[in-house]
């Protein structure tokens, strides 16, 4: 059996705040990810960087760019038919 070093009472209570600290932190992304406050995860590996997004969090991005393009398409058919004498009169 291995016998555990004895910290001095600094050290434990310095410790110790890290510890509070740090499970702080991992409650408070608890509740962010629990309230919907979190539209997306960030996960660091050997490989890079990945971002997975959460299911629907993109939804209204996509409809935002959807929607942009839709109006580009329109513009340009607008634009196309006055410039070849086809718009209507």
């Amino acid at each position: 059996m291995k016998k555990q070093k004895k910290q001095s009472p600094s050290n434990a209570l310095q410790e110790r705040q890290e510890l509070r600290a740090r499970v702080e932190e991992l409650e408070e992304t608890l509740r962010a990810i629990r309230m919907g406050e979190v539209d997306a995860v960030l996960v660091s590996s050997s490989q890079g960087d990945q971002v997975f997004t959460l299911q629907g969090a993109e939804h209204p991005y996509r409809l935002l760019v959807e929607t942009i393009e839709e109006g580009g398409r329109v513009l340009e058919d607008a634009d196309h038919g006055s410039q070849t004498g086809q718009h209507a009169r």
